[in-house]
């Protein structure tokens, strides 16, 4: 893979050129475009241009072209133009930061005189129209080219939250002056569905000194929206989304009353020897006193090493007064800003901008002598062999709770990942390195040692000056999953796998099928573990959380056909890739006949 620059510091500080000069030739992929001043990313199609509008500096227009049957040959097919926010929910994806940043410095400029703006049409939805994280991206007053996942990558969010299809993004702040002597602090957000963004805005007034990380934020950035208060008039989506989807958004953000039920996400306070830590609620428990108190499992228990993570049967308990929902993304085991120094086997990681892969598995730390760290990858996404990749070129997504080298040493022997000299090993307790032996690559001992005190992430730790948080074994018989039906999915609270999040078709799909067809399913998922006497209802919704594809493509063919064999597997659903894209010079969208 070509590496591209990462952005400069100075870049990042602002501290370029006051005057921008930039050129518009014909330029080849991949190299910086020349001519009047605009921005550019990349798409598989062509390149979406962003410019100022003159005479409004709030204003931008974002002109797609694609390329003729000449390369050098740059055609106009679609145009927008709104504000730098409302431009995303007409194109669906973010603008960077540091692109807003690039055009607030632009000057503003006439438009393309052959620009006309267009109908909302949903085929520029299309992944041919829409750019990845490998997507190059073309800054004025730079000579290097840059990548989109770059750019999202250096200055991502305050905050998201996720649940379902919703996402909400905190995406920054600004203090802005009515007057001299009113100072107004504004947020700026994303709310997403369906992985498309339906509003955004930069003008969510708050009192300066709030606590921009509170739950009570994403509520009233749900207002906002839902009130249109960003000001302007609702586009298509917008209005389908608040006849549709605006009353569940509004009750998966609103905080339950107690008792809570099963699946609530909580934060759980009071624990010895440890801050806060968040889970799930998984039972309520009246003790013999009529006090209240929460079965609940952390999230951390989830992690790769965890003595939780395949006692499915046990849980910890704490009093009602020390248990409070949360909308909190749930504890990834990475240090408090999210990234760890080294990740080790059993890690999952993001790609910043590698084509090759989106998320995967870290299966080794490498570091040479005289080199860069370096990780052994196994992408998620595909068959394909493990990818070596610089440290700096991922963003951890979830780290492991591993307590000793020789845990970690007999999961990597049970995997069959072999050491590597140059290897570094740590887990919660120890850490050493891989040294050549005799015989191959061997860890070298003694190891380095440390103290491990928390009682959540290390229940089991020798090193904890007073007893764990206890443990309750359920009873045999496991309460039965809570289920809500929503319009597009289904999310069911499982008190041993806790909240599923389940698509509606696989689901009802998987639900016609055999317990013993969905074990045998799921039973190929590495990280799952069954307790072999989960419900229906449960098993159909692991199976459509994390094997959507597969249920369509097994579970819906046609009678006689190999389901074996993909080219005879029966088509489900319309995808926007297998649209045919306009045809060149086509300035129309195309009439696809969609309901989207």
């Amino acid at each position: 893979m070509k590496h591209h620059p990462r952005l400069t510091d100075t870049y990042l500080r602002g501290e370029g050129p006051e005057s921008i000069v930039v050129n518009d030739d014909a330029s080849q992929p991949g190299q910086r475009p020349q001519g009047a001043a605009h921005v550019e990313i990349e798409v598989p199609a062509g390149g979406w241009r962003f410019r100022r509008s003159p005479g409004n500096t709030g204003r931008i227009t974002a002109e797609l072209v694609i390329r003729g049957e000449n390369p050098a040959d740059k055609i106009s097919v679609y145009g927008a133009a709104s504000t730098s926010w409302g431009i995303e929910t007409q194109l669906g994806f973010p603008i960077p930061t540091t692109i807003r940043d690039a055009l607030r410095l632009i000057p503003p400029v006439a438009t393309n005189p052959g620009l006309r703006i267009s109908a909302p049409a949903p085929w520029i939805g299309a992944s041919d129209y829409q750019p990845t994280r490998a997507s190059m991206v073309h800054l004025p007053d730079t000579f290097n080219v840059f990548t989109y996942g770059t750019l999202l990558h250096i200055k991502p969010p305050i905050r998201t939250w996720e649940e379902g299809p919703y996402r909400i993004d905190v995406v920054g702040t600004e203090l802005t002056f009515e007057n001299r002597d009113s100072p107004t602090l504004q947020v700026a957000y994303r709310i997403w569905h369906a992985q498309r963004i339906v509003f955004a805005s930069g003008a969510l007034p708050v009192p300066i000194g709030s606590d921009i990380q509170a739950d009570a934020t994403l509520r009233s950035i749900a207002d906002h929206a839902l009130t249109a208060g960003t000001g302007r008039e609702p586009t298509d989506l917008q209005r389908e989304f608040l006849a549709k989807h605006s009353a569940e958004l509004r009750s998966v953000l609103t905080p339950p009353t107690s008792p809570y039920p099963i699946g609530t996400r909580v934060k759980v306070r009071g624990l010895a020897g440890s801050t806060p830590a968040s889970g799930i609620i998984t039972d309520t428990i009246v003790g013999d006193d009529g006090a209240l108190h929460y079965g609940w499992r952390p999230d951390v228990a989830r992690l790769p090493g965890h003595p939780m993570g395949q006692r499915l049967d046990q849980q910890l308990v704490a009093p009602a007064q020390n248990v409070q929902p949360t909308l909190h993304s749930p504890d990834a085991g990475l240090s408090s800003n999210q990234e760890a120094e080294v990740l080790v086997y059993g890690a999952k990681v993001r790609a910043i901008d590698d084509p090759r892969f989106a998320t995967g598995t870290v299966l080794r730390a490498i570091l040479k002598p005289g080199g860069q760290p370096t990780y052994d990858i196994q992408p998620d996404q595909s068959s394909r062999a493990p990818i070596r990749i610089h440290a700096a070129d991922v963003e951890p997504i979830a780290g492991t709770a591993w307590p000793t080298l020789q845990a970690l040493l007999d999961a990597r022997a049970d995997a069959g990942i072999s050491l590597e000299s140059g290897e570094l090993l740590i887990t919660l307790r120890e850490a050493t390195f891989v040294r050549d032996g005799p015989t191959g690559p061997l860890p070298a001992f003694p190891p380095q040692e440390w103290p491990s005190q928390d009682p959540i992430l290390d229940p089991e730790s020798p090193d904890i000056p007073t007893p764990a948080p206890p443990h309750h074994t359920r009873p045999s018989h496991t309460p039965a999953p809570r289920i809500v039906i929503e319009d597009d999915y289904t999310r069911v609270y499982d008190p041993r796998h806790e909240l599923l999040i389940a698509p509606n078709q696989p689901f009802e799909i998987a639900l016609t099928q055999p317990r013993e067809r969905l074990i045998e399913l799921l039973n190929t998922l590495p990280d799952l573990h069954l307790a072999g006497d989960e419900s229906l209802v449960t098993l159909a919704a692991l199976t459509a959380q994390h094997m959507p594809d597969e249920v369509n493509s097994i579970f819906t063919a046609e009678p006689g056909v190999d389901t074996n064999n993909p080219d005879q597997v029966a088509a489900v659903g319309q995808d926007l890739d297998d649209i045919y894209p306009p045809s060149v010079g086509d300035t129309e969208p195309p009439d696809m006949n969609l309901d989207l």
